[in-house]
């Protein structure tokens, strides 16, 4: 099963939001920037079997 869009919810009162722990200027961090993640979603999105097992994970998660 591919994995869901889930809503965008209220923030978390004491969890920081990745984005202010990492540096932007890090080459991985940018190199993330540089990938395109919708080809490797809709590549990879194709191997996921609806209904059975447990729910997908983003492909940037894996």
């Amino acid at each position: 099963m591919p994995p869901k869009s889930l809503p965008q919810e209220q923030p978390e009162l004491f969890r920081s939001a990745l984005v202010k722990l990492v540096d932007p200027k890090h080459p991985l961090v940018r190199l993330a920037g540089l990938i395109g993640w919708d080809r490797f979603a809709d590549a990879f999105g194709l191997l996921y079997s609806d209904g059975v097992g447990r729910p997908g994970l983003p492909i940037r998660r894996v």
